[in-house]
């Protein structure tokens, strides 16, 4: 996306801490944050149209490509990939977490992220459960507020006073227990104008959402994260109270501010804080996700040649590509169109920080034919440029991104600075890539996505004989058009789980699960013509229900369906093979794990525990001497318990 198409790459499981490290640098460096919200609006059938402005020198010889490209958003909640990977988890999740009440009414303050995707949550107060709904969030400030659904029997004076215009100091008592340490994205050390405190505070698992207080009892700060890395040790950060009464002001929810200075003890605060404390559990709902589904189409012209783009990508709320189909590709960018005018955005409020990805480069052994910088690829694409001949190795590549916020004088614009560098994760023999990139989106804060970008940089290929190859490359991109369309499905979508729900409407029977004998004789029939949509209908239905009549009819034909060109459906062909016949649906995920490449291979590992089967525990075996697939594998077999302690 940021000169390196970021498609499926490698995300680094240390990428919180990463950012979070970002925090805390960025107040080292007493760094200004311009004080604006920057997240995108993301909304079902909105269609942006940008015009494309580009030039490469490639091979010795210079290219130019113009053209225009409209993003549409198709969907939203998307649960599954294009190839029927599960993007969100198969079933409810439950979290714990922490929240405190502000009112007599029963509403309450916590994190956002600790309520996203709720399906139910429950509070438990002073020893009493209620069931709770949320109210409103805002995520890119980590907050949400709650409301017990009967707050008659909840006690009138179990609530927490906010400390509206109480100042607060670098070392300053706080009760969580700790000090202030820091003030995040400010250069004044002024706490009316930093983005987050940082404290001295030990924070664990399931704290978050809980609140900050002075030693008055007025809550200064909400819990929202902790610094995770080797040398963060017990710092972690709190959201600033104002932000949370700005969200209750919007939403017209009463709070009661602290008006006293008087100063209490460690337990004479925590007999007034404590009983307006929460413990929060939270359900998450499996149809729910933060990611969407665009479109990708308009027309590109290179070399004299017109071509027509017709793809799509899956996005999270945060702006980063998670999987993409169909877009063309600019060879010395290292990139396809798709992700070029998208900058991910951090989930928390910062004015600098880095992240890190990986991808795989197959390149040429000696004595192979190849183009200049062929073999290039991510997660499962093919060759970049041109067909690769000949032997070749993997290698993997780093790219550290290094973002920065910058301020306009524009109202509602907000500009996000980024020098990317790629270099091979280890030395090689065989040639290698290397690549700098300086890019500038301008963002609309108030439409709340990017109304242009611009990028220069230059892509380096070092032959295996020590010759450098420099290929550089321009970038302009411009927003033309935003108009709300229609939205169509487009050929081979996968549907969500709510729509395939929904479509159910025209298969009536006694269940909503339940398939009627005629429904069964239809699915069954070899001779049977039916869409892939319609055998979708089905597949998720029998991966719901079972019936010992016909059993092996349908066990037959779920097999044969699990041959489908189409992934979806030999996905779901699958799913519902587990519920009928655990031992044939082994030998099908056996056979799609030896064919997955490396970054696929886990979901299949994990998918083959569910087998429960002793074949699939012999395979999973198998698995522990590869070191790339060893760690799934370990995970996998202690999931299958007594099943696999033999083995």
């Amino acid at each position: 996306m940021q000169g390196l198409n970021p498609i499926r790459t490698l995300r680094c499981s240390i990428f919180l801490q990463i950012v979070f490290v970002g925090f805390a640098l960025a107040a080292a460096a007493n760094c200004q944050s311009p004080q604006t919200d920057l997240s995108y609006n993301w909304k079902v059938g909105l269609a942006n149209t940008y015009a494309l402005d580009y030039e490469e020198t490639f091979g010795g010889a210079q290219m130019k490509a113009t053209g225009t490209i409209t993003f549409q958003l198709t969907q939203s909640n998307v649960t599954v990939g294009f190839d029927g990977e599960r993007l969100a988890p198969e079933e409810p999740e439950d979290f714990t977490s922490t929240a405190f009440l502000i009112n007599r009414e029963g509403y309450l303050l916590t994190c956002g992220h600790c309520v996203e995707n709720a399906q139910s949550v429950t509070v438990t107060v002073a020893g009493n459960e209620y069931r709770a709904s949320v109210v409103a969030t805002n995520p890119y400030r980590d907050l949400a507020i709650l409301k017990i659904d009967d707050a008659k029997n909840l006690p009138r004076d179990q609530m927490l006073r906010l400390g509206t215009e109480r100042q607060v100091s670098l070392a300053q008592d706080l009760r969580v227990v700790g000090a202030i340490a820091g003030f995040i994205g400010d250069n004044k050390n002024d706490y009316r104008t930093a983005r987050s405190y940082q404290i001295d505070a030990v924070v664990n698992p399931g704290n978050s959402g809980g609140p900050i207080v002075d030693d008055s009892g007025a809550v200064i700060g909400i819990i929202n994260a902790k610094l995770t890395s080797e040398n963060g040790g017990g710092v972690g950060f709190g959201i600033p109270v104002r932000y949370a009464i700005e969200l209750l002001k919007k939403h017209q929810v009463k709070f009661f501010s602290s008006e006293s200075n008087e100063q209490f003890s460690g337990p004479e605060l925590a007999k007034q804080v404590t009983p307006a404390v929460a413990f929060v559990q939270t359900t998450t709902d499996p149809k729910l996700s933060d990611k969407f589904k665009l479109a990708v189409t308009g027309m590109l012209k290179r070399g004299g040649r017109v071509e027509n783009i017709s793809g799509r990508m899956i996005v999270d709320r945060t702006g980063a590509v998670i999987d993409e189909r169909g877009c063309p590709r600019l060879r010395a960018m290292l990139s396809s169109i798709g992700p070029l005018p998208l900058v991910e955005l951090p989930k928390t409020y910062l004015s600098k920080w880095t992240s890190h990805e990986y991808f795989i480069r197959t390149s040429p052994t000696e004595g192979s034919r190849d183009y200049q910088l062929g073999g290039t690829r991510h997660y499962r694409s093919p060759s970049w440029y041109g067909n690769r001949r000949g032997a070749s190795e993997t290698q993997i590549y780093e790219v550290e991104h290094r973002f920065k916020i910058k301020k306009t004088k524009t109202p509602n614009e907000t500009q996000v600075a980024l020098q990317s560098t790629m270099e091979p994760l280890d030395e090689y023999a065989g040639q290698q890539l290397s690549q700098k990139v300086s890019s500038t989106w301008t963002f609309d804060t108030r439409r709340g996505l990017p109304t242009a970008r611009s990028a220069s940089g230059t892509t380096t290929l070092v032959r295996s004989n020590g010759t450098n190859e420099k290929s550089p490359f321009k970038l302009s991109m411009r927003l033309t058009q935003s108009k709300q369309k229609k939205v169509a499905r487009q050929h081979g979508d996968y549907l969500s789980n709510r729509e395939r729900v929904n479509v159910f409407k025209d298969l009536p029977s006694e269940s909503a699960d339940q398939l009627t004998p005629e429904q069964v004789a239809a699915f069954t029939d070899p001779e049977a013509k039916m869409d892939s949509t319609t055998q979708l209908k089905f597949l998720n239905r029998l991966s719901r229900w079972k019936s010992e009549e016909n059993s092996e009819a349908v066990a037959a034909t779920l097999v044969r369906l699990s041959k489908n060109n189409e992934k979806s459906v030999r996905t779901s062909a699958i799913e519902a093979l587990l519920h009928w016949s655990p031992d044939t649906a082994t030998a099908c995920i056996v056979d799609e794990l030896d064919r997955a490449n490396v970054f696929s291979k886990r979901t299949w590992i994990l998918k083959l525990a569910k087998t429960q089967t002793r074949s699939a525990a012999e395979k999973l075996c198998s698995l522990l001497g590869n070191s790339r697939t060893k760690k799934t594998a370990q995970k996998a077999i202690e999931s299958m318990g007594d099943v696999a302690a033999p083995v």
